[in-house]
């Protein structure tokens, strides 16, 4: 839909068939409807009655009126009964997106619940990418379909007229237009303009709104770069820790790399000691959940932290404890004392 919902509002004649978009409308209302049942299956799924009620009650009483006014306007454009001018009303289908905040919700939480960390802050900055062409496309079709509008008024002028964009193709309408939203960003000049009272109210419309959302996306994107940058560091000094102590220690180089090694993989699993922080989310959890963690179990690993820290490094122990009789004299244990060492801070 967020593709095709506004490429069909500014380019109809890509929506006639025998087009795979044409289908795709067709099928609409029946996707969508099946939608709607779909949402009633989690209250089906819970096993008191009293849940089931107030699960489905809270989906009729806020998303429901709203999917069902979005499935009739599928039916409606499908029957082809509304005029072109109100066509623009075709965006509202544009409403489900928020559908999609949810799901990718869902399943940054599996990652997390995976232990896959790493791809997280990528998923994040994909997301925000994701936005920026979003909008960008919405406007850029929106652009076209107001020039396109004015054509159809004869004393009106309009920048498809004015820049003979009828005789292009339309890929070559739609980059223009794309690029001409972009060009709003920043103050170097576009050669097209605006050429009536309604181009020139979208392109306010344009500038308010991307400017904003640019702003907001990119300090997202920028704020979790600077937390892959400082999980890195912080990484980085960890690991030359270890090599400054292994090298004033004159460690062998075979055990060096074994340790290097299995200090990696330590870090790099969810049981890293990078990783060991209590989060600042359960002071404002209720205690009937912070209960039902495993109990004993959280008072007796802040007791052993220390303890618990070098059963996080245990495989880089293990390493420095096989490889003790290849290490002569004072050398013997060096990576058991750095480990202690470590854990001690």
């Amino acid at each position: 839909d967020t593709i095709l919902i506004p490429i069909t509002l500014a380019w109809p004649d890509s929506a006639l068939s025998p087009s795979p978009t044409f289908f795709y409308f067709q099928a609409g209302p029946f996707l969508w409807s099946f939608d709607i049942l779909m949402s009633f299956v989690p209250a089906s799924l819970e096993k008191e009655v009293a849940a089931k009620l107030q699960m489905a009650r809270k989906y009729v009483c806020s998303r429901f009126p709203i999917d069902v006014s979005l499935v009739v306007l599928d039916v409606v454009l499908l029957l082809g009964v509304l005029e072109e001018h109100f066509r623009i009303f075709t965006l509202l289908r544009l409403i489900r997106i928020l559908k999609l905040k949810r799901v990718l919700t869902v399943f940054e939480n599996r990652l997390v619940a995976a232990g896959n960390m790493k791809a997280v802050p990528y998923l994040t900055i994909l997301q925000c990418i994701a936005t920026v062409l979003a909008v960008n496309h919405v406007l850029a079709s929106l652009l076209f379909y107001v020039g396109r509008m004015g054509t159809r008024i004869e004393a009106t002028s309009n920048w498809v007229d004015f820049y003979e964009m009828s005789f292009r193709t339309p890929l070559s309408q739609y980059m223009t237009c794309f690029n001409w939203v972009i060009a709003e960003y920043t103050p170097a000049p576009f050669p097209n303009q605006p050429q009536n009272e309604v181009e020139q109210l979208l392109i306010i419309v344009i500038i308010l709104t991307c400017l904003p959302l640019l702003g907001a996306q990119i300090g997202k994107i920028g704020g979790t770069l600077n937390t892959m940058k400082e999980k890195a560091r912080e990484r980085d000094m960890v690991r030359r820790d270890l090599q400054r102590f292994l090298q004033r220690k004159n460690a062998p180089t075979r055990l060096t790399r074994r340790m290097l090694t299995s200090l990696d993989d330590v870090l790099d699993s969810k049981d890293s000691p990078l990783n060991v922080k209590e989060p600042i989310a359960l002071k404002f959890l209720p205690s009937s959940l912070l209960d039902e963690r495993a109990p004993g179990r959280e008072d007796e690993r802040e007791a052993r932290r220390p303890h618990a820290l070098l059963d996080a490094h245990g495989r880089a122990s293990r390493a420095c404890w096989s490889a003790q009789r290849r290490v002569p004299g004072s050398q013997r244990g060096a990576g058991r004392e750095y480990l202690h060492q470590r854990a001690a801070r």
